[in-house]
């Protein structure tokens, strides 16, 4: 499924919306492991992959994420992730945590029900 999303932002057929939030995630193993080689390829990706962006943290994604965290009790990254689909008018979410949808917003695709 992953290869599938990629693919369709790739292509232009839709258009990926990454918080920063994710990208700190995402680079903490590599980090972690001294994996320079591995760190490298994924700021390329972030930076580079057409149609992707890399959405900062704003105030308006900040105030949306405070606002998610206090009506649904959800962590600071969680809630700023939703967040920033809110405010990127995003139409969907793909995660691997289903309770992300508990807190409204755009549709949630789960990636481990497609492997």
């Amino acid at each position: 499924m992953t290869r599938v999303v990629f693919d369709l932002i790739e292509s232009g057929r839709c258009h990926g919306v990454v918080s920063a939030i994710v990208v700190a995630e995402v680079l903490v193993r590599p980090y972690q492991m001294k994996e320079e080689s591995l760190s490298r390829v994924y700021e390329h990706l972030f930076l580079t992959w057409p149609n992707l962006e890399v959405m900062s943290i704003d105030y308006r994604v900040a105030a949306e994420a405070a606002r998610i965290r206090a009506a649904h009790s959800r962590k600071m990254p969680d809630s700023m992730i939703l967040a920033t689909a809110r405010v990127a008018g995003a139409t969907a979410l793909v995660t691997n945590d289903r309770s992300l949808g508990k807190a409204g917003g755009p549709e949630i695709i789960v990636l481990d029900d497609y492997g």
